[in-house]
C-alpha cells in the first residue's frame, strides 16, 4: 500500500486534533479535505475529501498543520477489504444523525463503504428503493428506518444472487452493507 503525506482541514480550517478529524470523517466526510505536502513527484497538489478518498492508499496526516505545528500524527486509509480506517482502527460504519444541511431528523449515513459496494447498490436496488438515497464513492445516506433499508438491501441481494450467483458481484459485495445496516437495527 502506498502512502501520501498530507495535512487535513475541516470546513476550511486546520484539524485541531486526531479526535476531531476522526469524528468529522465519521459524521461529515465531505467537510474534511486532505492536501498533499509533496514538493515533487506524482503527489504534488493532490487533494481529497473524506468522500473521495482513494482506495488502498494510506494518507499520513500531520496536524494541526504540517508546515507550522506538528503536534500529532495519524493515518487514514480506505481499503477494499476493511473499509475506512483511522490509525489502523475501523471508523464506525454509521451514526444516527440529522442531515447537516437542513436538520431533518431520521437521516442515516453509512460511511466506509467500498466503491464496489456502492456500485452494487446502484445496480441492484430498484428505483423505488433508491428514492431519497444518496450514494457517493464511500457513503450511503438515506432517510428513515435502518430496518426498512436492511430489508431492501437483503431483497436486492437475493435478486442479484438469482441473476448472477450468490458468490458473484454484486450479490457478494452487498454483504458488507448488510452487516453495517444490521449493526444499526435494534435486536428484537
Amino acid at each position: 500500500m502506498s502512502g501520501i503525506d498530507v495535512g487535513a482541514k475541516i470546513d476550511g480550517r486546520d484539524a485541531k486534533s486526531k479526535t476531531e478529524l476522526r469524528d468529522t470523517l465519521r459524521d461529515r466526510p465531505a467537510a474534511v479535505e486532505f492536501y498533499s505536502t509533496a514538493l515533487v513527484g506524482e503527489h504534488v497538489d493532490k487533494r481529497f475529501t473524506g468522500e473521495t478518498l482513494p482506495e488502498d492508499v494510506r494518507l499520513d496526516v500531520t496536524g494541526p498543520n504540517p508546515y507550522t505545528a506538528r503536534n500529532w500524527f495519524g493515518n487514514v486509509e480506505l481499503t477494499t477489504r476493511k473499509g475506512l480506517r483511522f490509525d489502523g482502527k475501523a471508523i464506525p460504519a454509521a451514526k444516527l444523525a440529522t442531515a447537516a444541511e437542513d436538520g431533518t431528523p431520521g437521516v442515516v449515513k453509512l460511511t466506509g463503504i467500498t466503491s464496489l459496494a456502492t456500485d452494487a447498490l446502484r445496480e441492484t436496488l430498484t428505483a423505488d428503493e433508491l428514492a431519497g438515497v444518496t450514494l457517493t464513492a464511500s457513503t450511503m445516506t438515506f432517510p428513515g428506518d435502518p430496518a426498512a433499508m436492511l430489508a431492501a438491501v437483503k431483497a436486492a441481494k437475493e435478486r442479484a444472487a438469482a441473476a448472477h450467483g450468490a458468490n458473484q458481484h454484486p450479490a457478494r459485495t452487498l454483504n458488507s452493507v448488510i452487516r453495517k445496516l444490521r449493526d444499526l437495527v435494534p435486536a428484537a
